[in-house]
Parts: structure tokens; C-alpha cells; sequence
């Protein structure tokens, strides 16, 4: 008799401020991005950008930024030196185990390849084939996660974030930390 194939397990890692000490996007927008983004941070302070509008326009900002192969793995290398060692143990641990996932509301043009260098699967804001944006971020993140890593076929066994509004998604995996670091240096 044939066994069905055993769920992998899955380890989900956010992004900015748990497996790195900063918030990537707000590095970019405020290092790089800075004078492109000015009038789009006036009026998400004036409220007339809410969280999702505002992110598509970064998004859509920073994804023309990252077609240049150089500036993109500048970034990523700066970024890299904020990994948080206590969180980055925890990922290289749980690769062993199983399928990791890097999942960020910060735009997938980077995401993706800062996870792909950390041997992971990366997942972030991104527009799709449409045009429509989708915001990698709270309940949409847990059902884009559900859709694309199916609990048929993937054991939730783990997450870490800093965020409260990646509460659903913690508590969908067996066992997870709300991460309230970082570790010293």
C-alpha cells in the first residue's frame, strides 16, 4: 500500500523589522526614493493616501527603480547587513525542515530576491499581469499564502513577524512568535 506524500512544512518570515532590523521600504523611499516620493508621503500624512494607495504608487516607483541590475543588488547588499542574527539563525533552521517563506508588504521586485539569496521563496507587494496591485499585507497575505502553499500539501508550522497585523497569519501556523527585537548587534 502507497502512503499519500507527507505535507511539507512551512515557515513563513516577515520581512522588515523581524529577519532585518529596519523597514526596507521606508529605507528605500527615504534613502533612494526620497524627491520621487516626496508629494505621495505629503499626502499619505495628509490622509488623503490611505495604506494601500500608498503602497501601490511606491511600488510602482520602486519597481522602475530595481530594472537596473546594479542598483538592485546595491540595495539588496545594504539590506543584507541589517539581517537580525538571532532571526537569521531561526530561518537557517527551519530550512532544514522544510519550505521557507519570506513574506513582506514590501514590494516583491526586491523581496523576491532577498529571499531567493537566503535560500527561501520571497512574496511581496507586486502588481500582476492586469495591472491590478495586490498589498501583500494582513489578511491578504494570509490568503494569497493559502492559495499558493495549500495546507493539503504544506504543514503551517511556523511564523514570525514584528507586526499585529500579521496576527492571522500567526495564528494559522502551529507554533509562532510575535518578534519584539531586535537583537543587539
Amino acid at each position: 500500500m502507497v502512503e499519500p506524500p507527507r505535507p511539507v512544512p512551512l515557515s513563513v518570515f516577515d520581512l522588515d523589522k523581524t529577519l532585518i532590523k529596519i523597514d526596507s521600504l521606508q529605507f528605500l523611499v527615504t534613502r533612494q526614493l526620497f524627491w520621487r516620493t516626496l508629494p505621495l508621503m505629503a499626502l499619505r500624512a495628509l490622509g488623503i493616501h490611505g495604506r494601500e494607495s500608498f503602497a501601490a504608487a511606491v511600488t510602482l516607483r520602486c519597481e522602475k527603480l530595481m530594472t537596473s541590475e546594479t542598483q538592485l543588488e546595491a540595495f539588496l547588499q545594504r539590506i543584507r547587513c541589517e539581517i537580525d542574527p538571532a532571526v537569521g539563525a531561526m530561518l537557517v533552521e527551519h530550512r532544514k525542515q522544510g519550505e521557507v517563506v519570506i513574506a513582506s508588504a514590501s514590494p516583491e521586485v526586491y523581496v523576491s530576491r532577498f529571499a531567493k539569496s537566503m535560500g527561501a521563496i520571497g512574496i511581496g507587494s507586486h502588481f500582476d499581469q492586469q495591472g491590478n496591485f495586490f498589498h501583500c499585507y494582513g489578511d491578504n497575505k494570509v490568503a494569497y499564502l493559502t492559495r499558493r502553499f495549500p495546507k493539503s500539501d504544506f504543514l503551517w508550522n511556523f511564523a514570525i513577524s514584528d507586526s499585529e497585523s500579521d496576527l492571522p497569519l500567526l495564528r494559522e501556523c502551529k507554533t509562532h512568535q510575535l518578534w519584539r527585537g531586535p537583537s543587539p548587534r
